[in-house]
């Protein structure tokens, strides 16, 4: 039900090919544990390409001259909504293939970000997952209503589209532990949906701390890697 197709968002493929120790343990490694998915990494160009053609010229209006980890977010949720695959951030540490989280019944992996929110910076559906349809509607709506902060439009605009799908109703990021675990018992009532508490970047879906401890500071090697790379982090900290 899942297409095996990785959807990554990254200046250019040569991040496969890199000596570098981020990309040999995030996205090299997710590759090498994964042999029979595709991998499509799209470009800056290419995913402003994607957007043009399968956007409503109105909504495409409202992205067109916003940053490119905007125009990711809503690439991401359409992507994911027409093709399913996967999506993941290059920034993920990987020990832990694929195919091992997904069994005959899943049709989307939900992991979250502690108890804050589900994890944006990976998606794994089925096409069709009205999860993404709902969170893009959201997504547009606002824009038009004059929202243009990056956080609230992604993250916690993912967050609303889930629960408002899910469950009938918006509830907000950080909703508190109890609310939380309220979120998990009722995602077990759902035997195609499959989920993980995630402390990033050393506890993930794709990264078990159990079965591999890096010797290394994820965050320095980014900062570096990203340096090399020619690239800013979008917040400008960096």
């Amino acid at each position: 039900m899942i297409p095996k197709i990785i959807h990554i968002s990254w200046i250019n493929t040569e991040i496969l090919n890199s000596e570098h120790p981020f990309a040999k343990n995030t996205v090299q490694k997710l590759v090498e544990l994964s042999p029979r998915w595709n991998v499509h990494i799209s470009n800056d160009e290419e995913i402003d390409e994607y957007l043009s053609l399968n956007m409503e010229k109105s909504d495409y209006d409202l992205l067109q001259n916003s940053h490119v980890v905007e125009k990711s977010d809503v690439w991401r949720l359409i992507k994911l909504y027409k093709e399913g695959g996967l999506y993941t951030d290059i920034d993920r540490l990987c020990n832990t293939s694929i195919d091992s989280l997904i069994t005959e019944k899943t049709m989307c992996l939900l992991p979250t970000y502690l108890d804050s929110d589900f994890s944006q910076d990976f998606m794994c559906s089925a096409p069709g997952n009205p999860i993404f349809l709902e969170t893009y509607k959201l997504n547009m709506e606002r824009r038009k209503a004059g929202y243009n902060n990056t956080y609230f439009l992604g993250p916690q605009t993912y967050m609303h589209g889930i629960t408002k799908t899910l469950f009938g109703n918006i509830i907000d990021s950080n909703p508190g532990i109890e609310i939380f675990n309220k979120i998990r018992l009722e995602l077990k009532s759902y035997p195609f949906i499959s989920t993980y508490r995630e402390d990033p970047p050393y506890s993930t879906l794709l990264y078990r701390p159990e079965k591999q401890q890096v010797d290394f500071d994820h965050e320095v090697i980014k900062r570096d890697f990203y340096r090399i790379s020619g690239i800013r982090h979008w917040t400008g900290e960096w």
